[in-house]
């Protein structure tokens, strides 16, 4: 089973590699909301490169509020489906909660969005090691994204984990880049999403997860046995 993955692992490395090559997920002009998101996509973007923590807290509740209404009555995505309504909304909240428990998690998810911006398992490890806590605070500044943390992400990433884990006998918690020395919390504060977009009451992207994880699941089962 070792040998085995001697040659999966090697595999999925190179695998990662040719998505690193290809550099962060790139907006498409025929995404239905390409129009609306460009400038939030732009800080996103911009904001991942940086080492500020509270990069764009200032400017993603005003200038994304067009973004999320069209993502949320559309039902859609942008960027190959790495940004829904559920992560810009789940951005603008953090912003609002600069924790020792939540800095880790936006630290990693810019991370992902060049190390591995397709996997939705690639923040995994901050999540389960610190979503519990950072969900705290979020509840006071958005129920929306709290429940988000505590009804799918961490859950989701949780199952995932443990099945990884269960398989190699090796834990990714230990897995969690270090966070830049010049990290710390910040009093920067941005308002709740604006009141003027509708909450997402349709379907989540608990589906979504579930069918990456099952098939992931699925693929690792395949390559042992």
């Amino acid at each position: 089973m070792r040998l085995l993955w001697l040659v999966v692992i090697p595999a999925v490395f190179a695998n990662l590699v040719r998505r690193q090559e290809g550099g962060p997920p790139q907006l498409s002009p025929t995404d239905p909301c390409s129009q609306n998101c460009s400038t939030t996509y732009d800080l996103l973007i911009q904001c991942a490169m940086s080492e500020d923590p509270t990069c764009g807290c200032g400017q993603y509740a005003n200038i994304s509020a067009g973004c999320m209404q069209c993502l949320q009555t559309t039902n859609s995505s942008i960027a190959s489906g790495v940004f829904d309504y559920d992560y810009i909304r789940s951005i603008i909240a953090g912003c609002s909660c600069q924790t020792p428990a939540c800095q880790p998690i936006g630290f990693l998810v810019h991370f992902c969005l060049f190390a591995d911006p397709l996997s939705t398992a690639c923040p995994c490890p901050a999540f389960t090691a610190y979503g519990s806590q950072c969900s705290q605070c979020l509840r006071s500044v958005d129920p929306y994204v709290a429940d988000l943390y505590d009804t799918q992400y961490i859950p989701g990433c949780q199952l995932f984990q443990g099945y990884v884990a269960n398989i190699t006998g090796i834990s990714s918690s230990s897995c969690i880049p270090s966070m830049p020395a010049s990290s710390s919390a910040s009093g920067s504060m941005v308002p709740s999403p604006n009141s003027t977009v509708a909450v997402f009451t349709g379907e989540s992207n608990v589906l979504k997860l579930n069918f990456l994880y099952t098939f992931l699941a699925l693929l690792i089962g395949a390559a042992i046995f």
